[in-house]
């Protein structure tokens, strides 16, 4: 039993200096590190996307336009009444979770 006993204060008394020492060296090495690091730089907007192609589905309710496959969202209360299925678009979007949002559409011309 003394045997037992003296190994657990020997392995209890070896954990808290090896982990008293490794706090001080996590403490003294991300000190030192992180006075050299440099500043954070601004996060920079994505550059707008751009799709051209055929619009190959319109729904005014929904506010969407379809292009080949892609379906391209406009806000609520859009005014796509105008555009045809068949004509050549310019879209520019943005994405946002999964949806493409319209920023703008350029109808080409014939």
């Amino acid at each position: 039993m003394r045997k037992l006993a003296l190994a657990l204060v020997v392995l209890a008394a070896f954990g808290a200096t090896s982990n008293a020492a490794f706090a001080a060296a996590t403490t003294t090495s991300s000190s030192s590190s992180s006075s050299m690091m440099a500043p954070a730089k601004p996060v920079a907007k994505p550059a707008p996307l751009t799709v051209t192609g055929k619009i190959t589905a319109v729904d005014a309710k929904a506010c969407t336009v379809t292009l080949d496959k892609a379906v391209y969202h406009f806000g609520a209360k859009c005014k796509i009444g105008s555009l045809k299925v068949g004509e050549s678009v310019t879209i520019t979007y943005k994405v946002s979770g999964k949806t493409d949002w319209v920023t703008k559409i350029v109808v080409a011309k014939a």
